[in-house]
């Protein structure tokens, strides 16, 4: 388990550059944030850290597709506007509600109005 009172860093990792060493302890790490009971919050805790870090960097908002029951106590909204996007089924984009697409500000910034534009690179 990582002690929980070492600061936090956060780096972006490309999957062609992780290693089999990193890539066994983002397993780890994943399996102790979600096996019950011992994991219990502990995601809650990864999400608030990246939230900080993120204000840090001058972001106002964040956006993630999951369930909406489980980010709701994280803080997240629905986000219930029409979401250009790519659809790896169709191979196309897209535009429509999506119900998965969660939004939440990290300011006291209101989320803007209109529609959002998830076109871009996939990764």
């Amino acid at each position: 388990m990582p002690d929980a009172t070492a600061p936090l860093r956060f780096e972006y990792a490309r999957e062609p550059n992780v290693s089999a060493e990193l890539d066994r302890k983002l397993r780890e790490l994943i399996s102790s944030c979600f096996d019950q009971p011992h994991g219990r919050g502990h995601f809650r805790g990864l999400l608030a850290d990246a939230h900080e870090d993120l204000a840090q960097q001058g972001l106002e908002y964040t956006v993630l597709l999951g369930e909406p029951a489980v980010y709701a106590s994280s803080g997240y909204r629905p986000l219930d506007v029409s979401i250009c996007r790519f659809d790896p089924e169709t191979q196309s984009f897209e535009h429509g509600v999506l119900a998965v697409a969660l939004h939440k500000t990290l300011t006291e910034k209101p989320w803007p109005a209109g529609p959002v534009d998830l076109r871009g690179p996939l990764f």
